[in-house]
């Protein structure tokens, strides 16, 4: 992942991680307390964490994750652009559903670090399974500049944001 103080992010295998995880965000702490559990197991989503280490050894806790799905895109209800150009009428793409750091680890750039690897893994997938793009439905407009400054280009008409697979 690049980024010293953390482990490279894996699999969600324990749910009991995320005892004490909060964003600050009310709409992702509390998909975490409902749905984050039980994800992989409704074939919704893949959850990949990363914990702090001390030492060598990971501590008991999450600092930040992103969760990845299967996505379209529907070619009808996007604006003419880069995104519908070449394509079926179910544009193939990736979702990043949700990216979030616990508040204590803010500002040390496990966000960033958090997105190349979703980057990374996504373009793992298209190469294999084929995929357009890597799709997020940004919160705020903080969150628009955030990723804006990975790449992404708003989607016209949709309220989201993608970045070429």
């Amino acid at each position: 992942m690049g980024l010293t103080g953390f482990t490279k992010p894996e699999q969600l295998s324990d749910p009991a991680l995320f005892a004490g995880f909060r964003s600050g965000a009310d709409s992702i702490d509390g998909w975490v307390a409902k749905y984050a559990a039980r994800a992989k197991q409704r074939v919704t989503a893949v959850l990949y964490i990363t914990r702090p280490v001390l030492g060598d050894a990971p501590l008991g806790r999450i600092a930040g994750f992103y969760t990845l799905s299967a996505y379209s895109l529907q070619r009808a209800d996007v604006s003419a652009g880069w995104v519908t150009r070449n394509t079926p009428p179910n544009i193939p793409a990736i979702l990043l559903g949700v990216l979030a750091v616990d508040a204590d680890y803010r500002g040390q750039g496990l966000g960033s670090a958090l997105l190349r690897d979703a980057v990374i893994r996504s373009r793992f997938v298209a190469n294999n399974i084929g995929a357009k793009v890597l799709v997020v439905d940004p919160l705020t407009p903080e969150l628009e500049g955030f990723y804006e400054r990975f790449g992404f280009k708003r989607i016209a008409d949709t309220g989201m944001m993608a970045a070429r697979l």
